[in-house]
């Protein structure tokens, strides 16, 4: 089953060097359905100027003025994991709210703040399913 909101036939698929890797974070379903396109830049408002990717569905631009690595492909994978449990509309609605609540910035955006936290436990070698860990922070969340 692809994600709920997903895009096809646009992008390339994960480098197979990264697919054992991310196996145990995103199983196979989120990586057969995620799409890649590396674009010249990503113009973005405001705090978001230095965009190294954005996530659309299961849909990742990757812009190419910055590297390519594991770590900005995991982050990305966790925003179509969101997009999976959301919806379009519903990863776009607290995404939108959550940059307007946080005063326009950024990396105080909840769902930025879901990516950048499980990318910075993947950086440190900790091993997890992601989807499960999203289920949870997004009904603690629905519960504060």
């Amino acid at each position: 089953m692809l994600p709920r909101f997903a895009i096809d036939g646009i992008g390339a698929a994960l480098p197979e060097l990264l697919r054992a890797q991310f196996d145990p974070y995103f199983g196979k379903q989120i990586l057969d359905a995620a799409r890649f396109v590396n674009v010249p830049l990503i113009p973005t408002p405001g705090d978001l100027g230095q965009t190294r990717g954005m996530t659309f569905g299961n849909l990742v631009l990757l812009s190419r003025r910055y590297p390519c690595t594991a770590s900005l492909y995991f982050h990305e994978l966790v925003h179509v994991v969101q997009y999976q449990l959301l919806g379009f509309a519903g990863f776009m609605q607290r995404y939108m709210t959550g940059w307007v609540l946080e005063g326009f910035r950024y990396r105080d955006i909840p769902l930025e703040q879901d990516a950048f936290g499980l990318q910075a436990q993947f950086d440190r070698g900790e091993v997890f399913p992601v989807m499960p860990e999203i289920q949870r922070r997004l009904a603690q969340r629905r519960s504060t």
